[in-house]
């Protein structure tokens, strides 16, 4: 029988910028769509020519923009504008609204980008990017990341492949590693999709099961976005009509992830993951990782039979090579 090849592990500096940017913005704590992280903001702003970057003053005002806009979040999707850093550098000093793109797609999404956020957070946050490049971000890249990403990819690669011989899905993703996520994950689209995951690094508190974790997640919601009709575009903020939607399909991807993966070794490092990501959940009710699925783990109110069929369609779906 012939043995799947190896997940496909990836690097950008393109998306690695754009998740640095992002991780500055203090999006509420209710912001589903959210990378704000002081740990790392911290961490990358020792290693940054302060009196060369506007993001940290601006931080704050691209927030207050992305919260008010009625398409905030689709901040979010700027990291699938550009193939590089030097294919956004070169278009950097132009206004966005004369930009062209050759890829037709892209145009696409850079003309609905720009109907749908006002035109100060695109320019403003255009500028804090290329702001963060004269200030040393890819030399911080450079020194900090990528010897580490040299010597964790062997080590991500057999995490993966061991979650491979359960779930024959693993193989079907390009697996995206981005030190600026940490504890973070990405889904993007494409015809092949790819899921976006952190780095393992002591130094920001990121332990090697925790990427492939989040990356689990992300490829259970892929699939539950597939099965479930309620998985049109919600709202990632809090307080908004489509947060309902939103929250129902994360919390069926987080319940059934922890309820196909019930894979002996990885019980503990799992509570330790949901203990972190649901942060207002009591960590009692995840002690038990077991008990918290049996008991309907994030949904209230679902039935055994409901939950059993749920399982049982995203399980196959993410069992199958195909």
């Amino acid at each position: 029988m012939l043995q799947p090849a190896a997940p496909r592990i990836l690097a950008s500096a393109w998306l690695d910028l754009c998740w640095h940017g992002l991780a500055q913005l203090p999006l509420p704590v209710g912001d589903a769509a959210s990378l704000h992280d002081p740990v790392y903001i911290a961490w990358s702003g020792k290693h940054l020519r302060a009196e060369l970057r506007t993001l940290p003053s601006d931080a704050a005002q691209l927030a207050a923009w992305v919260g008010q806009a009625a398409h905030g979040p689709w901040l979010q999707l700027w990291p699938a504008l550009h193939v590089s850093v030097e294919d956004f550098a070169v278009q950097a000093g132009r206004p966005f609204r004369e930009v062209r793109w050759a890829d037709a797609q892209r145009q696409r999404l850079a003309i609905a980008l720009q109907r749908a956020l006002p035109e100060a957070l695109i320019e403003v946050f255009r500028a804090a990017l290329w702001s963060e490049l004269r200030a040393g971000y890819l030399e911080l890249r450079e020194r900090q990341v990528l010897e580490r990403l040299a010597g964790e990819r062997h080590a991500l690669a057999e995490d993966l492949a061991a979650l491979g011989r359960h779930f024959a899905a693993v193989h079907l993703v390009d697996w995206q590693v981005s030190h600026p996520l940490r504890r973070h994950g990405r889904l993007l689209g494409g015809p092949t999709p790819t899921i976006a995951i952190g780095l393992p690094d002591p130094a920001l508190a990121v332990p090697r099961y925790a990427p492939i974790l989040q990356g689990w997640h992300e490829l259970v919601l892929l699939h539950v976005q597939r099965a479930v009709a309620e998985a049109a575009p919600g709202d990632p903020r809090a307080g908004r009509p489509g947060h309902a939607a939103h929250q129902r399909v994360e919390r069926l991807a987080l319940t059934l992830g922890a309820r196909l993966l019930d894979v002996p070794e990885l019980l503990e490092p799992q509570r330790l993951w949901l203990q972190c990501v649901l942060r207002r959940v009591p960590a009692a009710q995840v002690a038990d990782v077991r008990g918290w699925v049996a008991a309907g783990g994030l949904l209230d109110g679902a039935s055994a039979l409901e939950l059993d069929a749920r399982t049982a369609e995203v399980g196959a779906a993410l069992r199958s090579a195909t």
